[in-house]
């Protein structure tokens, strides 16, 4: 049994998009600027904080996960130096976007990224590459033979 095509997530977030922009469409024209502020205003804040509270945090840890995981930290220049890149430069073309495209609420929010952007990326260069030297990681923590990940700090191999 396929599944109905309003089920499937892609459609319904691009039916929120269009029915959030004839509401904003109707609610300019409409004058409902004060009901508008006063009670939808506030669920979008709170989703923003909320994407600021879990995006940032997860990105973060997966970018500090990729580089711990490096067996060989020399590809980190290779790999790392690409995987950066192409990270900060989605990220700056979307900040770009919501400074340009957005309202004076999600201002806050792009100066928020923006730190998070930069803090992120120069823990996950600089810091956790440091970490993971010194620990002296130098193999592939995922081998059957060595047992679980992390193990090998335990036993003082």
């Amino acid at each position: 049994a396929s599944m109905k095509w309003y089920r499937k997530l892609h459609w319904q977030i691009i039916i929120g998009l269009v029915l959030g922009l004839v509401f904003g469409i109707v609610a300019a024209a409409a004058g409902w600027n004060a009901f508008t502020s006063r009670w939808i205003a506030p669920f979008g804040t709170i989703f923003l904080r909320l994407l600021q509270f879990i995006a940032m945090p997860l990105v973060l840890a997966s970018l500090v996960t990729g580089v711990a995981s490096l067996a060989n930290l020399q590809r980190l220049s290779r790999i790392g130096g690409k995987t950066i890149a192409i990270y900060m430069g989605t990220t700056l073309v979307a900040l770009i976007a919501l400074l340009i495209f957005g309202g004076d609420v999600i201002r806050g929010f792009v100066f928020a990224m923006t730190w998070g952007v930069i803090v992120g990326t120069y823990s996950s260069v600089y810091v956790a590459k440091n970490v993971v030297l010194f620990l002296g990681v130098k193999r592939d923590w995922g081998k059957a033979e060595d047992g679980p990940a992390g193990t090998q700090f335990a036993s003082g191999k």
